[in-house]
């Protein structure tokens, strides 16, 4: 890495992987992260001075020394029981989301071995220049994520009514149907499909015409 970090992580400092965090890592091994996230996310005095701080999380690039003094980094039980454990002795984090924008606090962290020399000023104007890149990047994300998941309870909704629901799409292809239609599919009253491609075609109206509505 360019700022000669050793390791990274992009995360939500706050909200674990298994509570529906992110977790996005470099260099880091799957039981460290692990170990982080359902024993050590509660004594990361790094994340917990930040918060303290009440920083406005979006732009701000703090190194280690800048949120919690050395001496009491290595009198801390996450120093001592985890960063050493893992060869994490610097950091340097990068806000990237603020909780107040309605997604969780979003960070970008670097870190050296226990042994290195701490992030200067011009290693914080470097991750800097990345934040409004990442901010881009995880916004797509994060819409994206939004959208599938209307689409998921709007597909849910339908699934709950007692009639059927057909979605097609512009081709006629049936792109979902919901339990009803799929049971007056099965019946074979005046609903049919096409085996060919997965396309769809109806034959004349239903003879009950709450079988089938389609959308």
């Amino acid at each position: 890495m360019s700022v000669g970090a050793n390791k990274g992580l992009l995360f939500t400092p706050y909200l674990a992987p298994q509570d529906g965090g992110l977790l996005l890592p470099w260099n880091l091994s799957e039981a460290d992260l692990q170990l982080w996230a359902t024993r050590y996310i509660v004594h990361d005095v790094w994340s917990a001075a930040a918060l303290a701080r009440n920083e406005a999380f979006e732009g701000v690039v703090l190194a280690d020394e800048e949120l919690v003094p050395r001496d009491v980094l290595e009198q801390s039980l996450y120093y001592r029981e985890y960063l050493t454990q893992v060869g994490i002795g610097r950091l340097c984090a990068c806000g990237i989301f603020s909780p107040a924008l309605g997604v969780q606090a979003t960070v970008l962290s670097v870190y050296r071995p226990i042994e290195g020399t701490p992030f200067n000023s011009a290693d914080q104007e470097w991750l800097r220049l990345l934040v409004p890149h990442l901010a881009r990047a995880l916004g797509v994300m994060h819409r994206l994520q939004t959208a599938e998941l209307q689409a998921a309870t709007l597909l849910s909704a339908l699934d709950r009514l007692t009639f059927g629901v057909v979605l097609l799409n512009a081709q006629r292809e049936v792109t979902h149907m919901n339990p009803a239609a799929r049971i007056a599919v099965g019946r074979g009253d005046g609903l049919l499909l096409n085996g060919g491609g997965g396309g769809s075609k109806r034959s004349p109206l239903p003879h009950n015409p709450w079988d089938c509505a389609t959308g």
